[in-house]
């Protein structure tokens, strides 16, 4: 077992306006970002699960054919794979 403190700075990534702390288990893993204004990330995937939790600002995520639009306190479950 491992405990996250989201509250702790020095784990997180920050990138071009995208602060991001992870989670990570053996077939999944939490994302908890915050994202500023113009913020860009680039497309990716994982071999495990993931769900991402916007803490503050928006994301729009293209995943497949399929757009999503997050915002504060919402989440999204991303199979394994997907860019």
């Amino acid at each position: 077992m491992k405990v996250y403190d989201w509250n702790s700075d020095e784990k997180r990534t920050h990138i071009d306006g995208y602060s991001r702390g992870v989670a990570v288990g053996s077939d999944l893993m939490m994302a908890h970002v915050k994202l500023d204004d113009g913020a860009i990330t680039a497309p990716h995937s994982h071999v495990y699960e993931e769900i991402i939790y916007v803490v503050s600002g928006k994301w729009r995520l293209t995943l497949g054919e399929k757009v999503f639009e997050l915002g504060p306190d919402q989440s999204l479950v991303i199979p394994p794979n997907v860019v």
